[in-house]
């Protein structure tokens, strides 16, 4: 991942934020994801199901993770023009 290290503010403790981009091939069969993020000490694994891809097109599933939480949704890319 390329990220870099938050700082903290007053007491509240900072974390990592980052990119991690992969791509790959999700057949439209209509069967569920299981995305899940884990840390390399451990201290962090979160898991999530995200539904189907909405169509066989190029969409994209951005993550949001943080120490307690993980958010998973599709985002619709572009479409060819027709």
């Amino acid at each position: 991942m390329k990220g870099k290290k938050r700082r903290g503010f007053i007491g509240i403790r900072g974390g990592f934020s980052g990119i991690l981009s992969r791509p790959l091939s999700v057949p439209a069969d209509g069967h569920p994801l299981v995305v899940r993020v884990r840390s390399a000490d451990g201290s962090i694994d979160l898991a999530r199901t995200a539904p189907a891809p909405p169509d066989a097109s190029s969409d994209t599933l951005p993550l949001v993770a943080d120490e307690k939480r993980l958010i998973v949704n599709w985002k619709a890319g572009k479409r060819p023009a027709q």
